[in-house]
């Protein structure tokens, strides 16, 4: 593959090496991945905060890092987030519902200091409340359903939101809000319900934006170890082979670059 693509869901691996890191920046095949820290769970898979801006300072201009941010934490905190490069904020695993109004003064904050947000929505990764790292946690998607990001994009209108996956189980949520607010996203990742996907990418929403100009690349990857990034090659194949082939009847058939890596650009822009 030649192509090149955006990675907008990407992770560090918790024993992530350089030099696996190194063939991904060699390869001329990702313009940008944006890297989701994850500081809330014990022994984690991923790596957190710290790791994540030490690998975007060591690539600049390929990686974009996305801190992860305590929602029950103070509203300073997006701005020092800011202040130390960090391009977004990832929220998952909150202790509380993601529309509860406690959390919005961090999103006032987010949508004053121009953070993209990315909330992992739907299904998620099984865990005990004692792998989690803070009291009140749950593994819980209750707390993470997509419908709940329908409030925060009637609250905080210029507020960039992203939804990491179709929220599956409720893939029906998840594009109810795309149809009706023009300042979120989707990445299409991870556990995807292609049924779904399919009907909606034939749709537009209410401004009559075609849904495939809001949906984008990603693979929810832990980038720097071996043969991780072979997978996410492959992934790209399958979705450019997803768009040109089961599309190819569908006006969507040749919005292939618009998936891989347009959309992506032209949302998060000023990146």
């Amino acid at each position: 593959m030649k192509e090149s693509f955006v990675e907008t869901h990407a992770h560090l691996a918790h024993n992530f090496a350089y030099s696996e890191w190194d063939k991904v920046a060699d390869s001329g095949l990702v313009e940008q991945i944006w890297l989701h820290a994850i500081d809330c769970v014990h022994s984690p898979r991923h790596s957190g905060n710290q790791a994540v801006l030490e690998v975007a300072r060591h690539y600049p201009g390929l990686v974009k890092p996305f801190a992860f941010c305590r929602l029950d934490g103070s509203p300073d905190q997006v701005a020092a987030f800011k202040d130390a490069g960090f391009s977004g904020l990832k929220f998952i695993y909150p202790v509380a519902d993601y529309d509860n109004p406690s959390f919005f003064p961090i999103y006032e904050q987010a949508e004053k200091y121009e953070m993209p947000c990315f909330f992992h929505v739907g299904i998620i990764a099984k865990r005990t409340s004692d792998e989690l790292l803070f009291p009140g946690q749950l593994a819980s998607p209750r707390r993470m359903r997509p419908c709940m990001l329908d409030t925060l994009s009637a609250e905080f209108p210029h507020l960039k939101i992203i939804a990491g996956h179709m929220g599956v189980p409720w893939c029906n949520e998840l594009f109810e809000t795309l149809w009706y607010y023009p300042n979120v996203r989707c990445c299409i990742c991870g556990f995807s319900d292609y049924q779904y996907l399919l009907k909606f990418l034939n749709s537009a929403d209410s401004e009559h934006v075609p849904y495939y100009r809001k949906l984008m690349f990603a693979s929810d990857a832990a980038y720097g170890t071996p043969g991780v990034f072979d997978t996410v090659v492959r992934r790209a194949i399958f979705f450019r082979e997803f768009f040109t082939e089961i599309g190819a009847d569908a006006p969507w058939a040749t919005c292939t670059e618009q998936f891989m890596k347009e959309n992506a650009l032209t949302f998060l822009s000023r990146l």
